[in-house]
């Protein structure tokens, strides 16, 4: 899963600081494992608090892929701003 892929990622980065070797067969100790999840959770919080605070646009975005299965730029920037799709307004200026 993400979450499992996220935890790994915090994991080697921390062994990596440590100087831990990354051998296949390497495993974290019970102390180890613990500063891992001490590490991971307040970066675990971070991004629970992120997806919270954006998910009326996350969701515009997964309706309009659903229905649309492609998206531009423009389309995302759009309906992360709370704009349906194609109310762009033009910025060309012409002199």
């Amino acid at each position: 899963s993400d979450i499992a892929n996220a935890q790994s990622l915090v994991a080697t980065s921390w062994m990596i600081r440590q100087g831990t070797s990354l051998d296949r067969g390497a495993s974290l100790s019970d102390g180890q494992a613990a500063e891992v999840q001490r590490l991971w959770r307040p970066l675990a919080a971070e991004a629970e608090a992120l997806v919270a605070e954006n998910w009326r646009a996350i969701e515009r975005v997964a309706k309009a892929l659903i229905t649309h299965r492609e998206l531009t730029g423009d389309d995302i920037d759009d309906l992360i701003a709370g704009r349906r799709l194609g109310e762009r307004t033009s910025s060309v200026t012409v002199t």
